[in-house]
């Protein structure tokens, strides 16, 4: 069995937490980052809900296993909520 190269497998993580229904969040990041024990793949960026948070390692874990590639996968995303905008006050 070939292994794609992962750098390629990468791109397709960050596409697919975009694109994965228990995701779909844009500006995600997925990237090796080399440890003591090896290398690692880490998730960046911000989400919107806990329950997409919860999921992120869960896509990314099993696009690079489908790849050929059994790495460790981090989650670093941080849940960040919208803010409601308030109305400006009127001055009479």
């Amino acid at each position: 069995m070939s292994v794609t190269p992962l750098d390629h497998v990468l791109v397709h993580v960050t596409d697919a937490l975009a694109t994965d229904p228990r995701v779909q969040e844009l500006g995600l990041a997925a990237r090796l980052e080399p440890t003591g024990a090896g290398d690692v793949v880490v998730i960046e960026g911000n989400v919107s809900t806990d329950e997409r948070k919860a999921n992120v390692c869960a896509v990314a874990e099993a696009l690079l296993r489908q790849a050929g590639w059994d790495t460790e996968v981090v989650d670093r995303t941080v849940v960040t909520r919208p803010v409601v905008p308030v109305a400006p006050t009127e001055d009479l």
